[in-house]
């Protein structure tokens, strides 16, 4: 018999569910768009942020929390709360995850990520800089760096945003 046949492809597949089982929450990902007013939401600015959507159990913009993709899960697979979400609240992914949530999609709110951030909670960042121009430059610092603790694992383009993704790193 053969072991760890496509362990690599399998972690791609799995990789999410496997965090949130070892850790007893949802994963989180922060979703954000840097532009000329600085860190919004990406969800109501490129349509490219909607694919992330798939690839989640639930969304969280504005303390209101949704499927990733409305009736995606079968009825009693998961329940999310009607009620605001606060993640800043002792046990609230503890809740969610006893509720089938495996993965959050935290779109925007810059706050709420420094709280996620300062907790070791987010597990990726996504973030979409608005594209300048071929002559135009990244500026140094601030928001557009990944947060201390990443890892930038990916780079491309999403119609006229840059996007970069990039994963916890783990001791």
């Amino acid at each position: 018999m053969e072991t760890d046949v496509l362990a690599k492809e399998a972690l791609l597949v799995l990789g999410a569910w496997r965090t949130a089982l070892a850790a007893s929450r949802p994963r989180l990902i922060w979703s954000y768009a840097i532009g000329p007013e600085g860190i919004t939401g990406a969800l109501p600015l490129t349509s490219a942020a909607y694919e992330l959507r798939g690839s989640v159990d639930a969304v969280l913009h504005n303390g209101h929390l949704e499927e990733g993709v409305p009736g995606g899960h079968n009825p009693g697979m998961m329940t999310l709360p009607a009620e605001r979400v606060d993640l800043t609240r002792p046990g609230s992914l503890g809740e969610l995850y006893a509720a089938g949530v495996r993965s959050v999609l935290v779109d925007g709110s810059a706050p709420l990520a420094a709280h996620l951030l300062a907790d070791g909670l987010l597990d990726e960042v996504v973030i979409y800089h608005q594209d300048s121009g071929p002559s135009a430059a990244f500026r140094e610092g601030g928001a557009l760096m990944l947060p201390p603790g990443f890892r930038l694992v990916e780079v491309g383009r999403a119609g006229r945003w840059v996007r970069m993704r990039g994963q916890r790193i783990f001791s």
